[in-house]
Formats: C-alpha cells, sequence, structure tokens
C-alpha cells in the first residue's frame, strides 16, 4: 500500500510518501498529487522518499514526469532521501 501526503512548508510543497509504491497505484497517486499542487500554484515540490519500501519502473518513470512537468510551468521538483534499496532502483 503506497500512501502519499501533502503539506506545506515556508514556500515548497513537500509530498511525503510512504509504504511500496507499484504500477496502477504508486504512480498514479504520484502523479495526481503533482498535478494537483501545480494547479495549486506550487512551484517548488520536495518528494519525500524516506519511507518507500519499495518502488518499481512506473513510479520511477512517474518520477521523472512529474520532474518534466513541473520544470515546463517553471517549476522545481527535487528528491529528499531516497532509502538506500530505492535509490538502487
Amino acid at each position: 500500500m503506497s500512501q502519499i501526503l501533502s503539506r506545506l512548508a515556508g514556500e515548497v510543497r513537500v509530498l511525503e510518501c510512504s509504504g511500496r509504491f507499484r504500477i496502477g497505484e504508486g504512480d498514479v497517486a504520484l502523479r495526481e498529487a503533482v498535478r494537483e499542487s501545480l494547479e495549486a500554484g506550487a512551484v517548488k515540490m520536495l518528494v519525500d522518499l524516506r519511507q518507500v519500501s519499495l518502488c518499481d519502473s512506473a513510479f520511477l518513470g512517474e518520477l521523472v514526469g512529474s520532474y518534466a512537468r513541473a520544470a515546463n510551468r517553471g517549476g522545481a521538483l527535487k528528491l529528499l532521501s531516497p532509502a538506500p534499496k530505492v535509490a538502487e532502483s
């Protein structure tokens, strides 16, 4: 099960991800969270991956797509502390 909690820290929208991110669930949740953040006017986003225990290629692809969508709108998306297993993916 994957979960994304969204919070504001100053000017930065923080997306706190936790759990296992697999195709059809985690990638969709990230896409929606980023879309909602961009529509709400977020320019700076931080995806916190400290609590992600597993991610597949669909989630990694969505991270890349989300980065591109943010950049195309003049924003920035950065990753925070991927766990070693996630960083190896």
